[in-house]
């Protein structure tokens, strides 16, 4: 099964995938954890634990700029497609401010 990271905004659920995936039997569902003490386990279990504390630095990142908070706000701070997406807008803006930089 693959692993996801859902994140809930006023009731409002978005899911992200956490490139993870783990067999079913070996998952504690109530504890939404890998289940054992093997390696594997630890290591996965570690990431997930990573994965959840950069989630709440991010709403505390979105609290502090003043921003609204929004589920998809934060998935795209935790991805990086916010910064792929203003590295394009300043490339974009580049461009329009001198068109004769355009390579043909």
């Amino acid at each position: 099964m693959y692993i996801y990271l859902r994140i809930t905004v006023d009731g409002i659920p978005k899911e992200m995938s956490t490139k993870r995936s783990w067999e079913p039997s070996r998952w504690s569902a109530k504890a939404n954890r890998a289940l054992g003490n093997k390696k594997d386990v630890k290591e996965l279990n570690h990431y997930l634990d990573v994965l959840q504390t950069k989630a709440y630095d991010v709403r505390k990142e979105l609290i502090d700029r003043g921003r609204v908070i929004i589920a998809m706000s934060v998935i795209k701070l935790l991805s990086g497609a916010e910064q792929r997406e203003r590295a394009l807008f300043n490339v974009k803006r580049k461009k329009e401010k001198n068109p004769c930089s355009i390579k043909k």
